[in-house]
């Protein structure tokens, strides 16, 4: 076996306080008031998730192989955060923030959410952008607005001012979103932020 990053499934009191913990967030961002839910994938969910996803020719980190509670990827050379990457690159990290969304509108356009966008789960590794870790799901009428507002939200505020949402917005180009629900999304973020 090569090197590999593991990731174990959370144990059911994990999975209870983490959905506990994503139900109050997205309360207060705004998404379930709209009809949208959140469940956590099993890990033959996940993987399935993957599995499709790849037949998609979406940039996700293939799973090694997996057993019922572990999913083992592999480990991508000098793999980091997007934010980290914009960070340390400044402009020259735009293409790469492109790359992610340009990947986010292909997942949407074939009806797949990936759910739970944060850096952690946006790597670039090898001038490349990666998505890993799917076990968050969203459902309902918004879940687009909302995985879109997720990423321009932590990228923005993790950037040390070198991305602004409004820059973010820019580099997307024309929404395949409804941008007002997004632009919801995205402000029930800030309220959470100043709490």
């Amino acid at each position: 076996m090569g090197r590999e990053h593991i990731r174990k499934h959370r144990n059911p009191k994990e999975a209870s306080e983490c959905i506990a913990y994503l139900e109050k967030h997205l309360t207060t961002v705004g998404f379930l008031g709209h009809g949208g839910g959140v469940y956590l994938r099993s890990v033959r969910e996940e993987v399935e998730f993957n599995t499709q996803a790849r037949a998609q020719h979406l940039q996700v980190v293939p799973v090694s192989y997996w057993s019922e509670d572990t999913i083992y990827y592999p480990i991508l050379d000098r793999a980091k955060p997007i934010d980290t990457v914009v960070i340390e690159r400044g402009n020259a990290a735009f293409p790469l923030v492109k790359a992610c969304f340009a990947d986010l509108r292909r997942a949407h356009n074939v009806g797949l959410v990936y759910g739970d966008r944060w850096p952690n789960n946006i790597l670039v590794s090898d001038n490349r952008v990666w998505n890993i870790d799917f076990d968050v799901a969203y459902e309902g009428p918004y879940t687009r607005e909302l995985e879109v507002a997720e990423a321009i939200y932590y990228i923005a505020s993790r950037s040390q001012g070198k991305l602004t949402e409004e820059r973010l917005l820019q580099l997307i180009g024309q929404p395949w979103f409804e941008l007002q629900m997004m632009q919801t999304f995205l402000s029930g973020h800030h309220i959470i932020q100043a709490d």
